[in-house]
């Protein structure tokens, strides 16, 4: 009666025989959006341009780098410009990640290769949800069987008959014709299935209609970020015979690029009580609790940005030591807390330090009053520091005393 199609492939397309094409229509998606985006332009001026530079360096001197996929699992790479353009385009696909690409590609010219680990894990934990056996049996029947010889190496080709993989029956991947009312859902970020997948199945449903949704990527009809490609399913459901309503879609607002805070909008910063640990602080607005006295930004997927206060029976040489070798899990700081200034507030003397974890910036504060010490950490990113450190870290400093 009706199909509902998402991210298709064309049963006549090779894969194994693609052109960069779409790739290279999201990658220009990402550029033209940021320069059309008052903050991500202004953060982010020279966007394609420095794309273009660390994909040429990266790929004449490649560095290496130890992928943290979970807590028991680790894996080396080498980060050459191929291995970056694919980490990019894999941030695409994700929703929660689009937004994060502009950024990425800065600090990667900067010399921030942490900020590709997140990234660099997903195609990993994306095969860890499917069956290895069924992606080469499909792979093989519908992809490597379908292409001559003189397109693929005869090594593949032995690897899909050893496997047992089925050949092609006759006409099994000629283009499928139909008038069965179709809606064909694409992500205009997907370089998977690129939009223009979606419209060239259309030239072969005769009674089609295709959804392109702005602001994702694969499989934008079941991420559930927006209520609206449900409302144009249920409605094509009921009546397939007539053209979706597709209004909603145009109300979809663009990426939210994320860009670094500069400090010339004041964060909000709320009275607050710390009873586990009898302190009284104020704490950003919005920042969510996370666990031993400290509060996470969550401002996007993969943000490091926290604030901790911690109040303990130890003299504060004690603690920084306990901090060098300790501080998130086991991990500890990447080489001793310098000491780096005092500050007074409230009759608390404040010695201030700083260090950094896995190279990003980590400041912390220690006033001692009786036989007790009062702590408070910032972990941030090397590019919002300074602001985060001013709006953030000092008056935190400058509001906190023992509420007991």
């Amino acid at each position: 009666r009706s199909a509902i199609l998402d991210s298709v492939v064309p049963i006549e397309t090779q894969l194994l025989n693609q052109s960069t094409a779409g790739q290279d229509d999201a990658l220009r998606t990402l550029f033209d959006d940021c320069k059309a985006d008052p903050a991500c332009a202004s953060a982010y001026p020279d966007l394609e341009a420095v794309y273009s530079e660390v994909f040429t360096r990266l790929n004449a001197q490649p560095v290496n780098l130890t992928v943290t996929v979970n807590e028991n699992r680790k894996l080396e790479q080498v980060i050459s410009g191929s291995t970056f353009r694919n980490t990019i385009l894999w941030t695409l696909r994700v929703p929660q990640t689009i937004g994060l690409a502009p950024r990425l590609i800065y600090r990667t010219r900067d010399g921030d290769h942490t900020s590709l680990m997140l990234p660099l894990s997903f195609p990993v934990l994306a095969f860890d949800s499917i069956s290895i056996g069924a992606y080469i049996s499909v792979n093989c029947h519908e992809q490597v069987f379908a292409m001559s010889l003189e397109k693929l190496d005869q090594t593949i080709y032995d690897m899909c008959e050893l496997w047992g993989a089925n050949p092609l029956l006759p006409g099994e991947n000629e283009p499928v014709n139909s008038e069965i009312p179709a809606l064909i859902f694409a992500g205009r970020y997907d370089a998977t299935t690129p939009p223009s997948f979606a419209h060239q199945l259309a030239g072969h449903l005769a009674n089609s209609h295709i959804a392109e949704i702005p602001d994702q990527g694969h499989a934008p009809s079941v991420t559930g970020l927006s209520d609206c490609p449900i409302k144009v399913i249920s409605a094509f459901l009921q009546s397939p015979d007539l053209a979706p309503d597709l209004s909603c879609i145009r109300e979809i607002q663009s990426i939210k690029f994320i860009v670094p805070y500069d400090g010339t909008t004041p964060l909000g910063l709320e009275p607050a009580v710390i009873e586990q640990y009898q302190v009284s602080t104020r704490l950003p607005v919005g920042w969510s609790r996370a666990d031993f006295g400290f509060y996470s930004r969550d401002g996007f997927l993969g943000d490091i940005t926290q604030i901790g206060i911690q109040r303990a029976p130890i003299p504060q040489s004690q603690w920084i030591t306990w901090l060098a070798t300790n501080f998130s899990g086991s991990q500890g700081f990447d080489q001793p807390a310098t000491p780096s200034g005092q500050r007074q507030a409230n009759g608390l003397t404040w010695s201030l330090y700083t260090a950094s974890l896995q190279g990003y910036p980590v400041d912390v504060a220690f006033a001692e009053f009786g036989n007790e010490t009062l702590m408070i950490l910032l972990f941030s990113d090397k590019d919002e520091h300074d602001a985060i450190y001013n709006n953030v870290f000092l008056p935190i400093i400058d509001s906190t005393i023992p509420s007991q």
